[in-house]
């Protein structure tokens, strides 16, 4: 999920969708082009379970999207209980 949206708050986004009771263990990826510490901040504790800053070069974006792609469902060992992941 991006955070600036053209007419959509992505932290607005967020917090609805970490209140939503059918969408709050939904895994989150905040992708944005600003490194502001504040909004890193607020994303995690509302609940975003990775930020990652955009890269400027086109192929850097590309791998990095690869990467978070895969991550999730190739690498993690999802806590039990939770919504299974892959």
């Amino acid at each position: 999920m991006a955070l600036n949206l053209s007419g959509i708050d992505g932290r607005e986004t967020l917090v609805a969708i970490k209140n939503d009771v059918g969408l709050k263990k939904s895994l989150l990826v905040i992708r944005s082009t600003s490194v502001n510490p504040n909004y890193v901040a607020f994303c995690y504790q509302s609940g975003a379970n990775a930020y990652h800053v955009k890269p400027v070069r086109i192929d850097h974006s590309l791998l990095l999207l690869f990467l978070l792609m895969h991550f999730w469902p190739d690498s993690v060992t999802p806590h039990a209980g939770s919504t299974e992941v892959g």
